[in-house]
Parts: structure tokens; sequence; C-alpha cells
């Protein structure tokens, strides 16, 4: 019986081929942070140096030419600017900057890549649930603060200010901490992945301030986990990269 691994269609070594991709379109939707204006850069020529590099390096994973310069490339790229002009950008930018280590290290080793890249975001959402684990956000605190904040938002002010807020704070909470495990298994990966979406589709609209270099940071930093979920479609051990060589039957 072909279950939801071989209907999707993956976790046949895509994890070399697609997730690269997948990642230079994070690294192109970045781009708008890296403006002029909005980091301080030692000097203009610095500043055009170096899009064109992130731009470059962006172009050759979503084309998937040159795969390894690109993958080295954007591990020094982000290294200089978590370093440099884009030291307040860590979380986004420290997401990439594993992922790229991981794309490194594991070019010619798909399984470990995937393995390796299940550790990183399973870690992401266990470090999100322990932030969270406070006074403030258990009490819906940091979300009204987040609503009153946005201007987009202004109409739900009025509805986060009673316990509805202590509600979406829970489900945050327990989506996040589901999250952390639900994705491990074959038999919950499929709604998982779903719930993780949607999940992060909400944080993109809840919790930019409607500039597009909002947009691009916070996506990125988002999507880059929606992304990563093709790592639990994919074998991590030689035993099931056989398995799925061989053709399921109904």
């Amino acid at each position: 019986m072909a279950d939801a691994y071989d209907m999707l269609g993956i976790g046949r070594r895509r994890m070399r081929l697609i997730y690269p991709r997948l990642v230079g379109g994070l690294v192109l939707l970045l781009t708008p942070v890296l403006q002029r204006g909005a980091l301080t850069w030692p000097s203009d020529t610095v500043w055009m140096v170096f899009t064109g590099l992130w731009l470059t390096t962006g172009c050759l994973l979503v084309s998937g030419r040159a795969a390894r310069l690109a993958e080295v490339a954007l591990m020094l790229l982000t290294t200089a600017l978590i370093l440099g002009p884009g030291q307040h950008l860590h979380s986004a930018l420290s997401l990439l900057l594993w992922i790229s280590v991981v794309l490194v290290i594991t070019h010619d080793r798909p399984t470990e890549r995937a393995l390796l890249i299940r550790v990183l975001v399973t870690s992401v959402y266990v470090f999100a649930v322990l932030t969270k684990l406070n006074p403030s956000f258990l009490a819906g605190e940091q979300i009204r603060g987040i609503i009153s904040d946005r201007d987009h938002l202004e109409p739900f002010v009025e509805i986060v200010s009673s316990p509805v807020s202590v509600v979406v704070a829970w489900l945050t909470l327990g989506a996040e901490a589901w999250l952390a495990v639900g994705l491990w298994f074959r038999r919950t990966v499929v709604p998982t992945v779903v719930l993780g979406a949607a999940l992060h589709l909400a944080l993109i609209a809840v919790a930019n301030n409607g500039t597009i270099w909002d947009v691009a940071f916070v996506g990125v930093l988002n999507l880059g986990l929606v992304a990563s979920y093709l790592a639990f479609f994919e074998p991590v051990r030689q035993a099931e990269m056989a398995t799925l060589r061989t053709p399921s039957r109904c």
C-alpha cells in the first residue's frame, strides 16, 4: 500500500536536488533586507560587492549550478553578515547559517543531510517552546503586545484584550511542541506539515510590521522551517533508501 511518502513523490534523494534550490529562494527573498539604508555598511562599495555576491549565490543555488561553490559561499556570506552589519538579524541569519553548514558538510550524503536538517528543525521548535515558558507569554501579554504594535492588526486589538490572547498563546505553544515531535513519525508527518505551514503563514502575517524589509526578514525565518520539512520525507538510513528504490505495491 502506497503511503504519504510515495504519494508525495519525494524521498528519493530530493534533499540533494530540491532542498538547495529552496534555500536559494530564501536567499533571494532576504535580499531586500540588505538594502543600503537598512543596514550600516562600511561603504557603498562593500554594500555593492556583498549584495552582488549574495544575489549570485542565490541564483546559483536556485539553478543548481556550481552547487558546492554556492553552498560554501552562502556559509561565508551569512557568517560575514552576522558578524558585520546584520548582527541584529541573528534569528533568520542563524537559521540560514546552520542550513548552509549542513549543506556544505553533507554535499554528497543526502541521508545525513536529511537527518541533520531534521535535528535542526526540531531544535528550533524545542528552543521556541522553552523561550515561551514564561509568565508573560503564558498570560497572553506578549500576544497582546504584538497585536497592538502592528497597524495592520488594529481590528484585532479589542479581541485579544479578552482571554482570547491566553488561548492563542497556549495554542501556539502546543503547536510548536507538537511540531518538535509529530514531524518524526510517518503516520503524523503529513498533518503535522499542514499544521506547521499554517502556523508559519499566520506568523508571517502577524509578526511583520508592513514593510517589505520586515516581510522579507520574517518570511525567511518562517519559510526556512517550512522548506526544511522536506527532510522529514527523506530517508535517513541506507536501509530506508533501498526500500524507497523498490516501487511500492498496493
